[in-house]
């Protein structure tokens, strides 16, 4: 029987695998599927839903399922990290404002033992946030309170110079 640490162990693989294999320029339907699995939502849908209706799909029985917040987040900044890297700097702000919405609703469950795996998303989401203008002030104030919630100093350095 697989434990709740080994599910989302699985997940966190099968997520750096797509983004590995995305971020090379290749498409795998069986793992886009798994990924749609986990998410329950299509990777459009991520970059399409408003944001009251993404926080809707990511939710179960009334509660955001904090895992899954989490996961969506990080598949939001990698994709913008991509849009990036593509030459679309709108796409990509649109993107870090979607990972630092996620982020917001994963912290307000419990994440347990992910607190290495938490800080390490949040320096690389705040160190996005930091290089990208278009980014609204909401998405940096997200990610500040994040921050500050888990002890992430070298993410709060990184926006301290940013908009205020």
């Amino acid at each position: 029987m697989l434990t709740r640490r080994d599910y989302i162990i699985r997940y966190i693989e099968l997520l750096g695998d797509y983004l590995r294999r995305r971020a090379q320029g290749k498409l795998d339907q069986a793992l886009d599927e798994e990924v749609e699995a986990a998410l329950q939502m299509r990777l459009e849908e991520l970059e399409d839903l408003s944001e009251s209706w993404l926080k809707s799909r990511l939710s179960t029985a009334d509660a955001i399922d904090p895992w899954r917040a989490l996961m969506a987040s990080e598949l939001a900044l990698s994709v913008g990290q991509v849009r990036l890297a593509e030459g679309r700097p709108i796409a990509a702000a649109f993107l870090f404002e979607r990972a630092a919405a996620c982020l917001d609703w994963a912290l307000e469950g419990d994440l347990g033992a992910a607190e290495e795996r938490v800080a390490a998303h949040i320096e690389a989401l705040a160190q996005a946030i930091a290089a990208a203008d278009e980014v609204d002030d909401q998405a940096r104030e997200r990610v500040r309170r994040g921050a500050v919630q888990s002890g992430c100093l070298g993410a709060l350095e990184l926006l301290a110079g940013t908009r205020e």
